[in-house]
């Protein structure tokens, strides 16, 4: 009985110890794989990583190449000369000054048109500011109606020739009253040599009416001297477009013609007929300011 103990004892510790060995054997296993499992997420994170690095540094190459290749073309083919900006400032510096002092918008608009020209071929975000300021500064100048100042100029021309020949004042101060030769009733009478003596008299008698002033002849040429003065004030006006001198002129010769000349000539009448014209002609000093630019 012992015997068949005994040998019970043994089966059952050897299955005992196989079934250890077994379970030894699964939880070694079990953590073998639990730590490829780790090995091969630290791995793949790892590798994700440096996945995510590699791709950050490409796109930052991608992008300081093409950025480098935009500033070599624009540097290639536009380049910019600070010669052609300081010449541009200065073009424009003189038409804000050539508007501003002599109002000569013609000289200004060529000016700014010349600055435009030296700013076209340059790129750049001041540059660019300052086109659209200097376009809007021409789009300004080009809405001002200036006078056709070569019109002024030939219709000034015509005055000052026709003052050379214009006639004088003729005056009715002076007049003779003579008595008519005709029959009177103490001829063949004893009074008769009396009659006589005054019919001489009234044959002589002169009448003069002071009411007018008398023109003399170096009245006349100092009247047309400050006509001729006034013509050239008006051209000088109409070239630096002041329209206080202009009007101001024209308002003076239309004063001084009838105190020295015959205002019933053709010659009068043309002067006058040239004079209206050019009073019509307006000449604007409300002109913009090209500060801005």
């Amino acid at each position: 009985m012992t015997k068949a103990k005994r040998q019970i004892n043994k089966v059952f510790l050897s299955k005992v110890i196989s079934v250890l060995v077994v379970i030894a054997l699964v939880i070694v296993a079990g953590l073998i794989i639990s730590k490829n499992n780790l090995k091969f997420s630290n791995e793949k994170n790892q590798h994700q990583e440096q996945m995510t690095a590699l791709q950050q540094k490409v796109d930052t190459l991608h992008h300081d190449l093409r950025t480098a290749i935009s500033n070599k073309q624009i540097e290639t083919q536009q380049p910019v000369n600070p010669v052609q900006i300081k010449d541009a400032y200065l073009l424009v510096r003189t038409a804000a000054t050539c508007l501003k002092n002599d109002h000569d918008v013609e000289v200004a608009k060529q000016l700014l048109q010349l600055a435009s020209e030296h700013l076209a071929g340059l790129q750049g975000p001041k540059i660019d500011h300052a086109k659209s300021m200097l376009a809007a500064d021409q789009i300004k100048l080009n809405a001002v109606v200036v006078p056709d100042k070569r019109l002024v100029q030939d219709k000034l021309d015509v005055l000052g020739k026709l003052v050379n020949i214009l006639p004088s004042y003729v005056h009715s101060n002076n007049a003779t009253i003579v008595m008519p030769s005709k029959v009177t009733p103490c001829d063949n009478t004893w009074y008769q040599p009396l009659c006589h003596i005054f019919a001489d008299l009234t044959s002589v008698i002169t009448v003069r009416k002071r009411t007018e002033p008398v023109i003399t002849v170096t009245d006349i040429d100092i009247v047309r001297a400050q006509i001729r003065l006034l013509i050239e004030q008006m051209r000088w006006a109409a070239l630096y477009n002041n329209a206080d001198v202009y009007h101001r002129s024209l308002q003076s010769i239309q004063e001084l013609l009838p105190k020295a000349f015959d205002m019933n000539s053709d010659s009068v009448h043309k002067f006058v007929a040239t004079v209206n014209e050019l009073q019509k002609i307006k000449f604007r000093s409300d002109l913009p300011d090209l500060q801005d630019s």
